[in-house]
Formats: C-alpha cells, sequence, structure tokens
C-alpha cells in the first residue's frame, strides 16, 4: 500500500526538508501521513480548480511548490463562514475532499537538480554553482556571449513569460546569476561573485534601481515562467519511484493576462 508518508519520505529525500528557509512552511501540511494515497496531483499552486481537477481524477494527494498554508493565518478558524480568508476556504475544501497537501517550497529551489538548476539549464548556463548563503540562488556562464536584447528575447521564449522587464546596464551576457521566483534581494551579490547579468522574477523599483547602480543587467522574467519548469522534475521522479500510482501534473496558468 502507497500511503502518504511514503511520499512524504521520498520527497523529502529529493528535496530535504532543512534545505527550506527558517519562515517556510513545507512538508506535510495537510492530511494524516497513514491515508492510502489514490492519485497525485502536483501543481506550482494549490487553487479551488486544482482540487476540483484532482477530485474529479479520483485523486487525493496534492503537491505543492507553493504552501499556500502559512503561519500568519488570522483567525485561526475553519468554520465555513463568510468572514474566513480565501486560504482558509480553500483548506477546508481540501480537508472536506478528504484530500492531504504536501508543499516543498524553498527546499526545492535550494537542491541540486531543483528549481534554480532547472530554470539555469533551461536559459543555457553551463557550470552553474550556488552563489550565496542560503543555497538558492545559481551562477555560470553562458557558452556564448549574447547581446542583452537577444538573451531577453530568448528567455522570454525559452521560458514562456508573458513579458521580460528589464535594466539594460550596456553590458553583454556572459556571466548569468539566477534566483527562480521573488529573489530580487540577491541582486546585491553581484558585487562579491562579479556576474554581469541576474534573472529572477517580482523585482521591485528600488532593485531596478540598485541594478543601474551596480551595473548589472537586471531580468524580470515572472514568478510563474521561473519556477513552473521545475514541477516536471517532482513529476518525473515519482512517476519512477511509484508507478503504480496515477500522477497527474497540472498545468497552472499565470493568474494575469499580459497586452
Amino acid at each position: 500500500m502507497i500511503t502518504v508518508r511514503k511520499i512524504y519520505d521520498s520527497l523529502t529525500e529529493l528535496a530535504p526538508l532543512n534545505l527550506a528557509l527558517d519562515d517556510d512552511n513545507v512538508g506535510l501540511l495537510i492530511g494524516r501521513d497513514g491515508t492510502e494515497v489514490s492519485g497525485i496531483y502536483i501543481a506550482l499552486d494549490i487553487t479551488a480548480e486544482v482540487v476540483t481537477a484532482a477530485k474529479k481524477s479520483g485523486a487525493n494527494l496534492l503537491i505543492s511548490h507553493h504552501p499556500f498554508v502559512r503561519t500568519n493565518i488570522r483567525p485561526a478558524v475553519l468554520n465555513g463562514t463568510s468572514h474566513m480568508q480565501p486560504q482558509q476556504e480553500l483548506m477546508l475544501n481540501i480537508i472536506e475532499n478528504k484530500m492531504s497537501l504536501i508543499s516543498m517550497h524553498t527546499n526545492l529551489d535550494a537542491v541540486t537538480g531543483g528549481v534554480n538548476d532547472v530554470l539555469a539549464s533551461l536559459l543555457g548556463i553551463t557550470g552553474a554553482v550556488s552563489f550565496e548563503p542560503e543555497g538558492i540562488g545559481r551562477v555560470g556562464f553562458l557558452r556564448q556571449t549574447l547581446e542583452l536584447s537577444d538573451f531577453a528575447s530568448r528567455s522570454k521564449t525559452l521560458l514562456g513569460s508573458g513579458v521580460v522587464k528589464y535594466h539594460d546596464a550596456g553590458r553583454a551576457v556572459k556571466h548569468v546569476a539566477v534566483g527562480g521566483g521573488s529573489c530580487g534581494d540577491y541582486l546585491e551579490y553581484a558585487k562579491n561573485v562579479g556576474f554581469d547579468t541576474f534573472v529572477t522574477s517580482d523585482v521591485k523599483h528600488h532593485q531596478f534601481i540598485l541594478a543601474k547602480q551596480l551595473g548589472v543587467n537586471l531580468l524580470d522574467c515572472g514568478h510563474y515562467a521561473t519556477e513552473n519548469p521545475a514541477m516536471a522534475v517532482v513529476y518525473e521522479y515519482l512517476a519512477n519511484n511509484f508507478p503504480e500510482v496515477n500522477i497527474v501534473l497540472y498545468d497552472n496558468e499565470e493568474p494575469f493576462k499580459c497586452l
């Protein structure tokens, strides 16, 4: 019998929990570990649509990258009233449908072969290594030097980004760092590492200004686009280890449109 615990133990071998940031809420967030798994649904984000699709397929284990269960939800009640936050409503929906939820977040970002190694590989970065203390970001070199406009256009295509915002420091692209998701704060390591270009997402106004001050190219390729490709790694890993379980990789859509 394949239980939630067996899947959980396997996932923590893939992405050990000790790699997660201290304030990150990862692991088995909802459910009992002894429950038999009837099917698995994997998604970057857990939404009402994901829960509905999982239910229709007969799956009772959800696996996400982003943990929607936060430790700061207030009030800490699940009473089904109109006063509940959307996250609480979704949590109650999962419980009522007798589903379990496992989230692998910053531990999957940091682990070898995880989010940021996948991102670096997609962008053609070779010899990628970690460049900051938390072990999340990666830095390496392109096989050939590119103009920023060419690199930005190629990145948009390779990642399927709806839009790419960037600061052009007037430097050719060769020594490239990446941080999938919201990693704009890692830009400061350019002073020590010496990369000419940084690819991340959710870049704030002051971070674009900092990029100008540092003389570094900065690309915001979108949160979804920089992280979602790694969900295929989780799918392939579980499919190889648990071939007897029906596993579905759900293709979340970005929660916005671009003109």
